[in-house]
């Protein structure tokens, strides 16, 4: 097609439309990629044949942050009557980076996000609408933009699209991975431990996940180590973890995870020794 058979089509398809429904969403193919003058015309066109939502996808994920906001501010400039519209975005994760472009979009007149649970999809799948309302409700003052997400049904819903779509979820998975409330550092342990906002920015029980866990392993600290033992019943103190730590440290080494048979077999040893 020329670009005036384009627009002459568009005009005709979203008219043949609003024949039938007060609601016709237009959503120009690949607008990421579209020189923006032409996707200005493109738009205009379908407003004035009757479109009310206006649907710009990244169709294979190339576009980037900056990118995204600066073709929402010329969108912004051009289009007559912008915000009488609703402006919504469709992003691909084909280079990571659908969540960003999303993020960006509601920063530059976006009022609607378009994506899928645990970030299934086309290809590399679409935004992870999981974590954008993640980022929007630990960084509301960013944002300054509301939503009528639960937050608390995240995991359960995460879970049943897992299950459903045969997808398991990586466990580094932000928001609803098994790893996202896991630490296991011994520094960030340590931190947790004191102060759990050290290193949570989001607690699990926001989003309906388990509580925060310490797997205990190579990298753990006594004082993880300490803490664990004294959950178990354990009376120990910082002057019996020096003997104590030695032995879970080689238990460590020689294993992922220590777990609590391990630490009772330590504490065993540590009986015969104290002995």
């Amino acid at each position: 097609m020329t670009k005036q058979q384009v627009i002459d089509t568009i005009t005709d398809c979203v008219s043949y439309a609003h024949k039938f429904f007060d609601i016709v969403e237009f959503s120009p193919e690949d607008a990421t990629r579209t020189e923006p003058d032409f996707l200005v015309e493109s738009i205009q066109a379908a407003i004035d044949a009757g479109a009310t939502v206006i649907n710009i996808p990244d169709t294979v994920g190339y576009t980037n942050p900056v990118e995204f906001a600066a073709l929402f501010k010329n969108l912004r400039e051009n289009v007559r009557n912008f915000d009488d519209y609703t402006f919504s975005v469709h992003c691909h994760d084909d280079l990571g980076m659908a969540v960003a472009n999303s993020l960006a979009s509601i920063e530059n007149g976006a009022t609607r996000i378009e994506g899928t649970i645990n970030g299934i999809g086309e290809r590399a799948g679409n935004a992870a609408l999981e974590e954008v309302a993640a980022a929007m409700y630990v960084r509301k003052d960013y944002y300054d933009a509301t939503n009528n997400i639960n937050m608390k049904e995240t995991k359960k819903t995460s879970d049943m699209i897992s299950k459903f779509a045969k997808m398991p979820v990586p466990h580094n998975k932000a928001v609803v991975g098994a790893n996202a409330f896991a630490h296991e550092s011994g520094i960030h342990q340590d931190g947790m431990l004191k102060n759990p906002q050290t290193y949570e920015i989001l607690t699990p029980e926001s989003v309906g996940a388990n509580k925060t866990t310490l797997p205990l392993g190579k990298l753990s600290g006594s004082h993880a180590v300490m803490t664990k033992l004294q959950e178990m019943g354990y009376d120990v103190d910082r002057d019996a973890m020096k003997i104590i730590f030695p032995y879970f440290k080689n238990k460590a080494d020689h294993t992922d995870i220590v777990s609590e048979a391990d630490l009772k077999d330590i504490m065993g040893q540590f009986s015969e020794v104290k002995a």
